[in-house]
């Protein structure tokens, strides 16, 4: 059967390419695969005939999976109840739409569309030059055909808002804290763009990691990218420190993708003891939860006395100064 014109679900298994012919007598199904003369028979309710898909452009339109996004999908073919994906490779897969999220993106937009394609054509003439007329800022922007509207990028090519999340997850700090750290990573959190700015020492890199464990308990991807490759080595060390760098893959250039994948050897700690049942983890985080409103008090108590402590040090030279002014005038006055 033609996958691009049919689906043919039988015991919720797509059979479209196996079959070779069907047929329905009083309700039961009797289908005939390739290769074989015999029709096997199946109830009405063990197999589902779906046909004249919605075709959808591939090139103007982002697909996720369970939130996850696809690439190098070749055709989207829209059944109704499932989803035919047939990537650039020949490989095809069928998920239920239940399970697939697809969104135009922002650069069929014409105003997002046109003030990226401004931004390519600056960035051909300010950025040094590759191969030819080609810039290596062009060549980059040339490889990104696909905007999500969610993105941070949509929103700044469009003027549009950024997304704040008001329903604050519960926040872990399982690399340390102070104030300051504490708030960047809440705000990380429930912002879709933070930035964090500090001199060295002041604990960028910790608040990072923290940052990094509450996107992996909540199940969600970080990427870490800098214009240097020790800022990224930095991350990793502290995750080697702690025993959690197999979480991680250092890329970056051609020679740190070389050497991790040759040393990937398939083995992985055992985490069978990580596995908490779900009471247990909302004791935890009912637990953390009360934790954190004593670390807040303990924490603004501190803040208030570095207020203070800068305060008196700042008034401290004029009561001096005011001292010695009355000295000096009770002294002339004994002359």
């Amino acid at each position: 059967m033609n996958i691009e014109m049919h689906l043919i679900l039988v015991k919720n298994e797509d059979k479209t390419e196996q079959i070779d012919s069907y047929k329905i007598n009083n309700g039961i199904w009797k289908i005939k695969y390739h290769n074989t003369n015999k029709e096997y028979p199946y109830k009405k309710e063990d197999v589902r005939f779906l046909s004249e898909p919605k075709s959808i452009d591939p090139k103007i339109n982002i697909v996720y999976a369970n939130d996850q996004p696809i690439s190098g999908i070749n055709k989207i073919l829209d059944f109704g109840s499932h989803i035919r994906i047939i990537f650039n490779s020949g490989f095809k897969k069928i998920y239920k739409s239940s399970e697939i999220a697809i969104e135009k993106t922002s650069l069929s937009n014409a105003r997002e569309g046109n003030t990226f394609e401004y931004l390519k054509t600056l960035a051909n003439a300010v950025s040094i030059k590759l191969d030819g007329d080609v810039s290596f800022l062009r060549k980059q922007y040339n490889n990104l055909t696909q905007i999500s509207p969610r993105s941070v990028l949509s929103a700044y090519l469009g003027k549009k808002n950024l997304i704040t999340h008001t329903k604050q997850q519960q926040i872990i700090f399982p690399f340390g804290f102070n104030a300051s750290q504490k708030a960047a990573t809440e705000k990380t959190m429930t912002s879709q763009l933070s930035m964090i700015e500090g001199p060295p020492g002041t604990g960028k890199t910790q608040t990072i990691l923290n940052i990094i464990a509450n996107a992996v308990i909540n199940n969600k991807t970080v990427a870490i990218v800098s214009n240097n490759n020790s800022a990224t080595e930095n991350v990793m060390e502290k995750l080697r420190k702690y025993g959690i760098d197999f979480i991680a893959a250092y890329l970056g250039n051609k020679d740190n993708q070389k050497k991790f994948f040759s040393e990937q050897n398939r083995t992985y700690p055992n985490m069978s003891d990580w596995v908490m049942e779900e009471e247990e983890i909302q004791s935890i985080k009912t637990y953390l939860h009360e934790e954190q409103l004593k670390l807040n008090d303990v924490l603004e108590s501190q803040n208030r006395r570095a207020i203070l402590k800068r305060n008196y040090l700042r008034f401290k030279p004029s009561i001096v100064t005011l001292k010695i002014t009355i000295l000096n005038q009770v002294i002339r006055s004994l002359i």
